[in-house]
């Protein structure tokens, strides 16, 4: 989700379609809609993985759920080190309590890692009440707790502490866009980890679909008239997952948190979605060092799917891709000064090519064509096995080297000359 900071000293007016009495009678017209409990499910996957199983009940006056969050990195704080231990399941259960006004009053969720994966992260809990434009949170982490208090505007929308929002409380957030009336609508998160509320908007495209911000990219979303979500897409987003309806009956969310913290614990978990790697090559008295995530195939199309044609493509994923020469060179019929550049690409079915821009230190969804230094053509051939992941290489030669990206059943590569 997007996140920009409430500035304002007291809670904003959130509800600019509709006044807060006519908005608080929607959500309660809304709210009675509800009131034979309704069970649903979902599974969120990354291409043909699943990174998370949604399971969760609403009524009058409740929205209670479970997640099973597949984590493919997990970060622990030691000796003030952030430290990555890869993968670990997480088995989370919240309730959030709906006022007369429709709106959430009181959340509640504790997150833990199964115990069938004994080096996964300690239990979290996270406890929070909303009342007259404050919300009260205790939280507790392992055995360290502690207690603030944070201005928030009317019909925030707590989080579980993870990224995307938990389906119950998404769904909450677009019953809440549907009472504003037409037009974008504007609410607030506050998420246990991070207690400043962020601002976030969901929009209307067309009868049955909206838009959630999702940090500038739209995350689209099927929805009925009820607000009930029936599917979602973040394609268009860098978080890249499907959000898939489920039968919930006979569903063991339990079971399912322990099977897959079982597969962590014997090294069979998803692995991590984009880890960090470097590609060097020493060639013609120069030395290449690229710097990048390596995105995994995970059975989705990649030329013309995940890598959009005729669209700029980061050349890896999260941070941009980071190239550093320290000899001058000459690629096709450009000049690349010593230095340190982006990269990034664009793909048709028949060409591709390799843009080298100068603003670094980015991340990799801030392309400025106004710093481009140089756009070379890449040479396109065919892989003898799929490459699962994203992976540059740099073969040297004795002029310079061979710049390689490899992905799926198809390598690109272009001519690195020292001068």
């Amino acid at each position: 989700m997007a996140v920009r900071p409430v500035h304002s000293s007291a809670p904003r007016d959130a509800h600019r379609k509709l006044g807060t009495a006519l908005f608080v009678a929607v959500m309660a017209g809304l709210a009675a809609c509800a009131s034979q409990a309704e069970t649903r499910a979902f599974v969120e996957r990354l291409g043909a993985d699943t990174m998370a199983v949604h399971v969760y009940t609403v009524s009058t006056d409740l929205i209670e759920g479970q997640v099973v969050f597949r984590s493919p990195v997990s970060t622990d704080l030691i000796e003030g080190q952030v430290v990555f231990r890869s993968p670990a399941t997480r088995h989370g259960r919240y309730l959030a309590t709906l006022g007369p006004d429709g709106l959430i009053s009181h959340f509640e969720v504790d997150w833990e890692t199964p115990h069938e994966n004994a080096e996964g992260p300690p239990a979290q809990r996270f406890v929070m009440d909303i009342a007259d434009g404050t919300a009260t949170l205790a939280r507790w982490n392992g055995e360290e707790a502690d207690t603030l208090e944070v201005e928030v505007p009317l019909g925030t929308i707590p989080t579980t502490g993870r990224i995307p929002l938990s389906v119950g409380l998404w769904e909450q957030a677009v019953r809440q866009a549907l009472a504003s009336g037409p037009g974008e609508y504007e609410f607030s998160l506050l998420s246990p980890g991070q207690p400043q509320p962020a601002s976030n908007t969901i929009a209307r495209r067309g009868a049955d679909t909206v838009v959630i911000d999702f940090f500038g990219s739209p995350m689209l979303a099927a929805v009925d008239g009820q607000g009930r979500i029936l599917g979602a897409s973040g394609r268009e987003t860098t978080l890249k997952v499907d959000l898939e309806p489920v039968d919930a009956v006979g569903l063991d969310v339990a079971a399912l948190a322990a099977d897959f913290a079982a597969r962590d614990a014997r090294g069979e978990g998803i692995g991590p979605a984009s880890p960090p790697a470097t590609a060097e090559g020493v060639g013609g008295g120069a030395t290449f060092t690229v710097n990048y995530s390596s995105p995994a195939k995970r059975g989705r199309e990649i030329w013309g799917g995940l890598v959009a044609y005729d669209a700029v493509w980061r050349t890896g994923a999260n941070a941009a891709t980071h190239f550093t020469t320290d000899r001058d060179l000459r690629i096709g019929d450009a000049e690349i000064p010593a230095g340190t550049y982006t990269l990034w690409s664009t793909f048709t079915p028949e060409s591709a090519t390799l843009i080298f821009n100068t603003k670094t230190d980015i991340w990799g969804t801030a392309y400025d064509p106004a710093f481009d230094l140089a756009q070379v053509p890449l040479t396109a051939a065919p892989l003898a096995e799929v490459v699962e992941r994203f992976t540059i290489q740099i073969e040297p030669t004795d002029t310079g080297g061979i710049l390689q990206l490899l992905w799926d059943a198809t390598r690109y590569s272009v001519e690195l000359v020292v001068n």
